[in-house]
């Protein structure tokens, strides 16, 4: 009795000490059976099984005034006192928690480091009475192997969302966004909850539209929060989306689909040939005889024989410019005038069986043929995208932004 009456003195003396220290009591942290993220999970039997009882901050006592800790869930030990019953535990928090034999952090002790799945050592199993967080190691939040967005990026042309993000704790929520700096709002987001110590930002790539974005000024941010509690804006860079032409001037040339159902082969850059040449173009797909239009006003200066059955229209435009507008049929023929808009040709299915409007597009500071075999030298294209094999005049210019265009 004596020795009763001194413990049940010592844990509301430890009560008082704890709540005095702001080490406060909290119920069990997780659903039945379970052991939730960001908890110290204490285990009625060996190997994480049978009744649990979860934690989220240190206790002086498992026997406090109103009532020992008790395991729920499913199992043996349901209901039991956690105090002098845990067997093994799990620790899903970012910080080490020492297991004490004694009440007030005292006694033998082992420590469960962050993620780790024991048995308590024979010390310890069915003898613990409390147990204590220890400060988290600092975060060493991360972002290696990012894209390098180009600036300014072409109205229409796509960019892989690239990168790993990486901790020493788990990661709880990576968030991208593309945001309009003018209004400060998020165009495109996304996010992830990984609960890994890594997560590929490539996982992002198709809801993270760089591709789809109008002319304007955007900012591109990553930012990840771990177990730790940290949170960290791991990107912030800035860029300008940029139309090549007044878009006043232009529409799109057709109402088709684009990149169409044959998916990447359509976009320029694409692999030709098994790889011996580049898409010098982007292809709309659509019915054999859909229309096609001026995308602005200039002046026919070809037409002739272009591919597997089908016609190209080439136009000088009024801005100095050069459209060609291939895998057609037009009645138009060279000297002829177009205004924006005007119906010039359509689609015209090719020995394969597709019809689509190819079309290419060159800034007009070059002379010669379009097609040009020997051409290495692309002086309109970006870095990455000079390197390829087009096959074409070295004014060739990408014209994915035409997606991005006014229907004609």
């Amino acid at each position: 009795m004596f020795k009763k009456l001194l413990r049940s003195t010592a844990i509301a003396g430890a009560a008082l000490a704890v709540a005095a220290s702001g080490l406060l009591y909290t119920a069990d942290a997780q659903a039945a059976d379970t052991c939730s993220l960001g908890s110290f999970c204490l285990y009625y039997s060996t190997n994480q099984k049978d009744a649990v009882s979860g934690f989220v901050t240190s206790v002086d006592t498992y026997l406090t005034p109103t009532g020992p800790y008790k395991f729920t869930g499913s199992g043996a030990g349901k209901g039991k006192a956690v105090d002098n019953n845990a067997a093994s535990a799990w620790n899903r928090t970012a910080r080490d928690v020492v297991v004490y034999a004694d009440p007030s952090m005292k006694g033998d002790a082992q420590i469960i480091a962050p993620g780790a799945k024991v048995n308590l050592n024979t010390k310890l199993a069915k003898k613990n009475s409390s147990h204590k967080f220890l400060a988290p190691a600092p975060s060493k939040l991360a972002l290696s192997g990012g894209m390098t967005i180009p600036n300014p990026l072409m109205s229409g042309m796509p960019v892989k969302v690239k990168g790993t993000v990486t901790s020493n704790h788990l990661i709880t929520k990576v968030s991208g966004q593309i945001l309009n700096t003018a209004t400060g709002k998020a165009v495109y987001s996304a996010s992830a909850a990984p609960n890994a110590t890594s997560y590929n930002m490539a996982g992002m790539d198709s809801a993270l539209s760089f591709g789809k974005l109008p002319s304007g000024s955007y900012r591109y941010a990553v930012t990840a929060t771990d177990l730790s509690g940290t949170t960290k804006t791991l990107v912030s860079t800035a860029f300008t989306v940029k139309i090549p032409v007044n878009p006043a001037d232009y529409v799109c040339p057709i109402k088709a689909s684009f990149p169409s159902v044959t998916g990447a082969s359509r976009y320029f850059g694409a692999s030709r040939d098994g790889g011996t040449r580049a898409h010098a173009g982007i292809d709309f797909t659509g019915p054999a005889g859909t229309a096609v239009y001026a995308a602005t006003g200039g002046k026919v200066t070809a037409y002739s024989y272009f591919y597997e059955g089908t016609y190209a229209l080439e136009v000088k435009n009024n801005d100095g410019t050069v459209i060609r507008y291939g895998e057609i049929t037009s009645n138009l023929r060279p000297g002829d005038k177009v205004t924006k808009g005007q119906k010039i040709g359509t689609t015209k299915k090719n020995k394969d069986g597709t019809a689509m409007l190819h079309l290419e597009f060159y800034k007009g500071t070059a002379s010669g043929p379009l097609s040009d075999k020997p051409n290495r030298t692309y002086t309109e294209l970006t870095s990455a995208q000079k390197g390829k094999n087009y096959e074409r005049r070295s004014d060739l210019m990408d014209p994915t932004f035409f997606a991005n265009l006014p229907k004609g």
